[in-house]
Parts: structure tokens; sequence; C-alpha cells
């Protein structure tokens, strides 16, 4: 099975000096710079990686009507309230990078 992984960064995480996920054959990244490119890196994305910064009222209804296959939303963000307030999908989990 192929976990499909959408993170809306500039670029991916570099991971041990590799770019990740370099190496594992399961996981496909698919970058996303704008919401145009969002839009088809959600099609089939189970796990989204992203701030809460950028959940707008735009983009948060892209994710909702978009991220159908989701199944985890990780923030790389404490706080998640922005997206609360716009609005997140349900039936997804919702974690952030709490302290």
């Amino acid at each position: 099975m192929t976990v499909r992984i959408c993170p809306v960064r500039a670029r991916l995480q570099r991971c041990g000096g590799r770019r990740f996920p370099q190496g594992i054959p399961e996981i496909e990244a698919v970058k996303a710079h704008d919401l145009e490119t969002l839009a088809d890196a959600l099609a089939g994305a189970e796990i989204f990686h992203v701030y809460n910064s950028a959940f707008t009222p735009e983009f948060a209804k892209l994710v909702r009507d978009k991220g159908r296959a989701l199944k985890w939303i990780q923030f790389t963000t404490v706080g998640i309230d922005v997206a609360l307030r716009v609005g997140l999908p349900d039936g997804v989990w919702i974690t952030n990078s709490g302290m």
C-alpha cells in the first residue's frame, strides 16, 4: 500500500541529510505551493502536513472538498485555532506540534 503525503511547505523537510521520504517506496510525498497544486496534491492524500496560518476560508474549503481520502492532518504549529475557525474536514485525525 502506498501512503500519499501532501506537505504544504516551500520544500520538503530534510531528514538525516536526505530528502524525506527518499528510499521509502511505500510513501509518495506530493508538494503543494498554491491552491491549484494543493487541489491536485490532495487527491488521494491520506496525510496532510500543514501549518495553521495557511487555513484561510478558501484554503479550508479546498481541503474539505478535495481531501476526501484524508485520514490525518498534522499541523507543524502548536496552535490550530485559525483552522478550527474556518473548518476542518469531518472524520480526520488532527494532531499538532504541541508542547
